[in-house]
């Protein structure tokens, strides 16, 4: 059986996810140190604009797999409520 379409563009999103809370991380660290933070903010904010971009594929993947009958829409709904909770930790 081959896996569903959106499989693939849900894992970038985790990773891309957990790469930008390490970053956050790392922008606390150098505030806590007295430090510039400038350049890891840009690169936070470029990592939230990717981000946003996944999220709004992984959702037009999971739209089209409920119009195919390939997913039942309860299910679509849970992964884009996960989603909306993880843009919103951030």
């Amino acid at each position: 059986m081959a896996p569903d379409p959106w499989l693939s563009i849900y894992d970038d999103t985790y990773h891309l996810a957990q790469e930008i809370a390490e970053k956050v991380h790392e922008r606390e660290r150098y505030l806590r140190n007295g430090e510039n933070p400038a350049r890891v903010n840009v690169t936070i904010r470029t990592m939230m604009k990717k981000l946003n971009e996944r999220i709004a594929q992984l959702r037009d993947s999971l739209l089209r797999s409920v119009s195919t009958r390939q997913m039942y829409p309860s299910r679509s709904s849970a992964i884009l409520l996960c989603l909306k909770w993880l843009v919103l930790l951030f």
